[in-house]
């Protein structure tokens, strides 16, 4: 079976791009599936580099079973594009981002991440920063309909 790797992307990579890929890592060793595909996080902004995730996010996660590892973010580069199979962006605005360092020939590789939610309408995953942790939840929610359709599609072999 090939490797596969995920990119998701972010605004400033502290809360909807880290979260998805911790809840992304759960999913697949829950699967058996994580030494198979590398995942990781980055951000289109990312004005402090390095920083660490928002706490919010972290005690959501931790609720629901996730553990996000200690990670610190990072700017999305032009390589990126390159060493990851899928760039999954959080909404529209980051995938007009993206587009501007995407070398034409990865151009296929993007999308946004509620593109592997299936039945659910909507394309985006709301930025939660500048609210409650409630804001937080509904992020968590949305994001685990499209993990487990990205975890169904690799166990079918569509990805």
């Amino acid at each position: 079976m090939t490797r596969l790797s995920f990119l998701f992307v972010c605004t400033e990579n502290i809360c909807r791009s880290p979260l998805a890929e911790a809840m992304l890592r759960h999913a697949l060793k829950r699967e058996g599936l994580h030494r198979r595909v590398r995942v990781g996080s980055a951000g289109t902004v990312v004005s402090v580099p390095r920083q660490r995730a928002d706490p919010r996010a972290v005690a959501v996660a931790e609720r629901f079973g996730v553990r996000m590892k200690p990670g610190r973010s990072r700017k999305l580069k032009p390589a990126d594009f390159a060493r990851f199979d899928y760039i999954l962006l959080m909404d529209r605005g980051h995938y007009r981002d993206s587009l501007s360092l995407c070398p034409p020939e990865f151009r296929h590789r993007m999308a946004l991440v509620m593109d592997y939610a299936p039945g659910f309408e909507g394309d985006e995953i709301p930025d939660p920063y500048f609210g409650s942790e409630e804001g937080f939840e509904v992020v968590f929610t949305l994001l685990d309909v499209a993990v487990e359709g990205i975890v169904a599609a690799v166990l079918e072999g569509r990805l």
